[in-house]
């Protein structure tokens, strides 16, 4: 047995299974080359671990039904005397980032809760909960996420992922976590991500292996005694980042102040009475009018000396021109330089230390336009061998010219500006919000998710294909039901295709009070039916049935689009006639703002909306109700065709940004 963090003990078990490595692919950390702690459970070692002893659901945990046999830690549930027993481990020693992975066979018992998870002072991190009740021998799999301080972050709840028959195989089943996401994995696949910034307050964590009793199904005597074995654990260590490190060194939200919301509680001060406007993120945006204007971070060792940098931030212009328009940049002047961002006629330049004409890295095209919101990201990795620049713009990377080769930014004195660059005189012009900058290289996944303002943004181009991801950052994911993905997207590399002969063919977001209670929403989608038919065909609906806990309906019928707010009422239906057509692409936007006269306004490609003053609701109840993609509820309304790129937003977007989120992904 090994364990690097008390001591090594090198013990060989023919019986035991080869571990699994660390998982390689784009979005995963850098991985110490050996398991910071492991354990092949050849005999039980307390020195490490801890009995589980708490009585739970009717059913007692003790140590009596914990053992290690055959390369084996045997999880015994029995019931004996009329009493449930059964057994878990805890680790005595709390860790934090890294991958979490266990080789692992379910009991052949129904009525019993084998559990896999991280739980500290902070939060508790489900990689597996299964409840083992169903008669026909399957087991539901579900993650989860869970806060310990309400303070803090907001709980997340468990979701289904996955069903099969497991009790006669050991699976791998594993967890990465960082101070961004969650990943969760069986088999080596991902089956979910729940993002879960540091900022929100992670901690040290017991890692725990358990089974208890089921809150939710019955215990069947006839299959007791049975084990909850698992084979092996290992726990590795990321290479670039343990422990209580926060990559997020600045965070300016602009929320009318100029408060720095990250850990780092930098000085910020301007050099005039900002002019906070509309925000680009929240509820208000920092506005640049004059030469000369300039927001100030003080000069501290957490804003430059690194090998790794990432800038975000959402912009928008007032005008697009030949002239220097500095965004941020920390620098003297041209020499004397950790780093320098501008834009001129739409592109946007990087320098990376002092400049050098072949090593300023540049977008090819222009991607700015005057008075239209984006969101910039700038990504350096010193540790790459090559591309150590990327430029992305509403988290999609742009094609560059320039070959930076440094190897880290350098450390001045120079204090950061946003705004303004030392050495010249000019300012950007415009509205900047939302500004990160974290000494860690984002991956192409975690710049999608800090550029959306979603509350849902469903793109259906996941790699793993089997859960619709949310990229919004909410965890608003998707199980999906009878449908299959297709190469024929709209945007991105794939999209899904709905059966319309089978009424249990759909995508289903589990409630969420972030998906209606608003006095404001946007809904929005791509779509292309196969046919054009008399029946109402769903295309997003929040509700449980016809009129019931029924926040919002889209639906289609005959290629006309409907819109249904807070039930349906045949006065305050709003629609557009011939809107679609079969196997033609259309986009599709409905608007609600409670607080209006105009509440309801439907798009159809960005053009000039139908516009309803009819409707009553000033506000959308907190209904307990499913939303469903391509469906009107689990009962039918099924739609016939493809589906892409969903997204909900809090908020009431104008045409300009109707147009310009329809267009984001074409740039």
């Amino acid at each position: 047995m090994k364990k690097n963090l008390i001591f090594v003990l090198a013990v060989f078990c023919l019986q035991s299974f080869l571990h699994a490595d660390p998982p390689t692919d784009s979005e995963s950390w850098n991985w110490e080359s050996t398991p910071f702690i492991s354990d092949d459970f050849n005999s039980f070692d307390t020195l490490f671990w801890d009995y589980r002893t708490i009585t739970k659901y009717n059913s007692t945990s003790r140590s009596d039904n914990v053992s290690c046999s055959g390369g084996k830690l045997l999880l015994k549930v029995e019931k004996v005397d009329g009493v449930y027993y059964c057994g878990g481990i805890i680790s005595k020693t709390a860790t934090k980032y890294g991958y979490y992975e266990i080789s692992a066979k379910l009991p052949d018992a129904r009525g019993w809760h084998p559990s896999f998870f991280l739980y500290g002072s902070y939060q508790e991190i489900d990689a597996f909960e299964f409840d083992t009740g169903q008669t026909d021998g399957f087991r539901t799999l579900k993650t989860g996420l869970h806060d310990n301080d309400p303070t803090l972050v907001s709980k997340v709840g468990k979701s289904t992922i996955l069903t099969y028959n497991p009790q006669d195989l050991f699976k791998v089943y594993a967890m990465e976590f960082n101070p961004y996401v969650v990943r969760y994995f069986a088999d080596g696949k991902v089956i979910d991500i729940r993002t879960f910034p540091e900022a929100e307050g992670h901690g040290d964590n017991k890692i725990y292996l358990t089974v208890i009793k089921s809150n939710d199904t019955t215990v069947v005597d006839s299959d007791l005694v049975a084990n909850f074995e698992v084979d092996y654990i290992d726990v590795w260590k990321p290479t670039d980042i343990y422990g209580s490190i926060n990559p997020l060194v600045l965070m300016l939200d602009f929320e009318s102040d100029l408060d720095d919301a990250s850990d780092k509680n930098n000085n910020v001060t301007s050099n005039w009475i900002p002019t906070y406007s509309s925000g680009l993120k929240g509820d208000y945006a920092i506005n640049f009018s004059a030469d000369g204007d300039k927001v100030t971070v003080a000069d501290t060792d957490y804003l430059d000396g690194m090998n790794q940098l990432s800038i975000a931030m959402y912009l928008k212009p007032d005008n697009i021109d030949s002239t220097i328009k500095p965004i941020i940049a920390k620098r003297n002047n041209s020499t004397d330089c950790s780093y320098t961002v501008f834009t001129k006629n739409g592109k946007i330049y990087v320098d990376i230390n002092a400049y050098l004409s072949a090593e300023r890295v540049s977008t090819v095209n222009a991607v700015l336009t005057a008075n239209t919101q984006k969101h910039l990201a700038i990504i350096f990795d010193g540790t790459a061998s090559s591309n150590k620049v990327k430029i992305y713009i509403n988290g999609i990377a742009q094609a560059v010219t320039g070959n930076e080769t440094d190897s880290s930014v350098s450390a001045t004195n120079a204090d950061l500006t946003i705004g303004y660059m030392g050495g010249r005189g000019e300012s950007f012009r415009g509205d900047i919000d939302d500004v990160k900058i974290m000494n860690y290289a984002l991956t192409p996944g975690q710049v999608a998710v800090i550029a959306g303002s979603a509350v849902l943004n469903i793109s259906f181009d996941d790699a793993n294909r089997l859960l619709a991801c949310d990229l919004s950052g909410y965890n608003h994911h998707g199980t999906l039901e009878n449908v299959w993905w297709t190469n024929d997207a709209k945007i991105g590399s794939s999209a899904i295709q709905f059966c319309a002969l089978n009424t249990g063919s759909y995508v289903a977001v589990p409630d969420s009070s972030l998906l209606d209670a608003s006095a404001k929403l946007t809904l929005m989608a791509w779509v292309k039916p196969a046919v054009t038919d008399g029946i109402n065909r769903g295309i997003i609906s929040k509700r449980v049935g016809y009129n019931n806990e029924q926040s919002y309906s889209v639906f289609t019928k005959n290629g006309n689009v409907y819109v249904d707010i807070d039930g349906y009422s045949a006065s305050e239906r709003i629609s557009k006639s011939s809107a679609l057509t079969a196997d033609i692409w259309t986009h599709i936007t409905v608007v609600y703002d409670g607080t209006i006269s105009e509440k309801v306004k439907l798009y159809i490609n960005a053009g000039t909306p139908v516009v309803s003053t009819v409707e009553q609701t000033t506000s959308l109840p907190d209904y307990n109700s499913t939303l469903y993609i391509g469906a009107l509820d689990a009962s039918g309304g099924n739609f016939s065709g493809i589906i892409d790129d969903v997204r909900i937003y809090r908020k009431a977007l104008n045409q300009t940004q109707i147009t310009s989120e329809m267009n984001r992904w074409n740039q």
